[in-house]
């Protein structure tokens, strides 16, 4: 959201839809709730993040496969943090970057 703001105070254009706006908005939130110490509110803001990704970026974007797999991760480290253990586990199998899944593993 404040990425959209400075966008159109700068005069760019905004070429973004509402879809992604909802992402950023989420990711935003997200990061908030975490310096915040809250990490079940920004598990839930991680998730509805993942649910935002297609219909922001596509299926076919390049960097949707990148931005999906880091917003699994997120939701993996949150949920272990707020000891909800099964959707730690929910996250690191759904995650679409074999590498991120190994290192959540390993943790």
């Amino acid at each position: 959201l404040l990425h959209h703001l400075r966008r159109e105070a700068s005069g760019e254009a905004a070429d973004e839809g509402l879809e992604a706006l909802e992402l950023q908005y989420y990711e935003a939130m997200m990061g908030l709730l975490e310096r915040a110490g809250a990490p079940s509110a920004a598990a839930a803001c991680a998730a509805a993040a993942v649910q935002q990704v297609d219909a922001a970026l596509g299926a076919s974007s390049q960097g949707r496969l990148r931005r999906e797999g880091r917003l699994w991760a997120n939701l993996f480290e949150y949920a272990l943090q707020a000891s909800r253990f099964e959707e730690a586990y929910a996250a690191v199998v759904s995650n679409p970057e074999g590498e991120r899944v190994a290192e959540g593993l390993a943790r």
